[in-house]
């Protein structure tokens, strides 16, 4: 049987919610991230609710390091790292999850019809 337990950090139970925002290793990511000082604190247990509030306060915001497009990076970075230490055993530094998750980013503003692609889906 799978255990309903986080297997990052074996403190609660995984969640949406857990594994991307409050799981400690994940804390960890967000706390050194461009976007620590946008994001509403997670206030509830929906995932959605946090993700609608941090996409609005980040939409209006023109500086390219805190836009939604690096917000949504960093999360499927951190479940590519969750998924690297449940399937593969290998455990991810927060800073290797942040430098993937801008160098992604830096990727994707250099290749126009993608960025502009992005762009005009998140308007």
């Amino acid at each position: 049987s799978i255990s309903p337990i986080c297997p990052c950090c074996h403190e609660a139970t995984e969640t949406v919610t857990h594994c991307l925002n409050d799981c400690s290793r994940i804390k960890d990511v967000w706390s050194q991230s461009y976007l620590r000082d946008c994001l509403p604190p997670q206030s509830s247990n929906d995932f959605w609710t946090w993700w609608t509030a941090s996409t609005e306060i980040l939409n209006p915001l023109k500086n390219a390091d805190r836009n939604p497009q690096l917000l949504a990076i960093i999360c499927w970075n951190c479940w590519k790292a969750r998924n690297q230490l449940i399937f593969e055993g290998s455990t991810s530094m927060p800073s290797a999850i942040l430098a993937s998750s801008v160098k992604l980013l830096r990727e994707i503003q250099r290749t126009p019809s993608l960025s502009r692609h992005l762009h005009e889906t998140s308007s």
